[in-house]
């Protein structure tokens, strides 16, 4: 199983047997913030699907990265989907934001009451 990216980056190697990182980030026009996690775990030690020059996790736009045809892996099914990232709010959250949180908020405290009763009455 991969993401839409890794299988974009895999998908230039039926015509290609190897690409720089610039190459790669400029056939596929990926913004850099997604192609580098899914190159990161296409690439990863572990698992070897990808062979980079340099054994290090940071890419230089001019690095080689080959198919590994000594690839083999026993499991039907290979799972390489990198975790998401959490992206960071810069600004400051709008009146909908705090609506919607205050609205969680309360629906939270209104299943945490129920539990307790729940539980409560259950002890009795």
């Amino acid at each position: 199983m991969a993401n839409v990216f890794q299988s974009a980056v895999c998908m230039l190697y039926n015509s290609h047997q190897a690409l720089t990182f610039g190459e790669i980030k400029q056939m596929t026009n990926i913004p850099e913030e997604n192609l580098l996690p899914a190159l990161r775990h296409l690439c990863n030690p572990k698992l070897k699907l990808l062979k980079k020059e340099i054994n290090k996790p940071v890419f230089e736009a001019s690095e080689k990265i080959t198919v590994n045809e000594k690839f083999a892996n026993a499991q039907l099914r290979l799972t390489i989907i990198p975790q998401q990232t959490a992206k960071r709010k810069t600004a400051e959250p709008t009146e909908e934001d705090k609506e919607i949180d205050k609205g969680v908020r309360s629906e939270r405290q209104a299943v945490c009451d129920a539990n307790i009763v729940k539980i409560m009455k259950t002890h009795k």
